[in-house]
């Protein structure tokens, strides 16, 4: 499933009472300052909720082949995305292989790789779709989080803490391995 970014900005403003920023978002004109202020301030609080996802429950992960050359030093910022934490990083010819990090470098011999790392979302604008969490979140959660984040942004801790709490519960419910779920045969008596 797709996150379509501005039907989560939807969402979040929905809950909050946003109808400005709802109608700026579907296209409508006559958007005053303040609600392309309230948008730029939402689409931030998307940013770090993406990030928390990305961090804390569902690692976004990116495959990429690299060539190391002779020097046996690949720097990170080299990659296509911005690495969290390499995954696993096998030889070409197959094989996987151990990595050391070091002053921005991964440290290898000579050769091809392919590499698997988690990396952190980016969002740029509203019209983007981020698919990077294997359809496992939706729209909604995301929409909890933004609304959670706003809360805690506005210093508003009560709002923020059950806002929170829906975010966590929605993560939970998307994370869990239904396919393990094994009922017990009942006994008729």
């Amino acid at each position: 499933m797709k996150i379509k970014i501005n039907n989560a900005i939807s969402d979040a403003c929905f809950f909050l009472n946003k109808t400005d920023v709802q109608i700026l978002l579907s296209g409508g004109t006559g958007s005053s300052e303040a609600s392309i202020n309230e948008l730029n301030h939402l689409l931030a609080c998307t940013r770090q909720v993406l990030k928390q996802i990305a961090t804390d429950y569902i690692p976004c992960l990116f495959y990429e082949d690299i060539v190391v050359d002779d020097s046996e030093r690949y720097a990170i910022n080299s990659l296509t995305q911005c690495m969290l934490t390499v995954r696993s990083i096998e030889r070409s010819s197959g094989g996987k292989v151990s990595v050391h990090q070091e002053n921005g470098n991964l440290i290898l011999k000579k050769g091809n790789y392919h590499i698997c790392y988690s990396y952190l979302p980016t969002v740029l604008d509203t019209s983007e779709e981020y698919t990077d969490f294997d359809g496992a979140i939706t729209e909604r959660v995301v929409a909890y989080g933004i609304v959670a984040e706003y809360f805690i942004l506005s210093g508003q801790y009560d709002d923020a803490y059950i806002w929170e709490r829906r975010f966590k519960d929605g993560l939970t419910n998307a994370t869990k391995r239904l396919d393990n779920i094994v009922m017990g045969a009942r006994q008729w008596r």
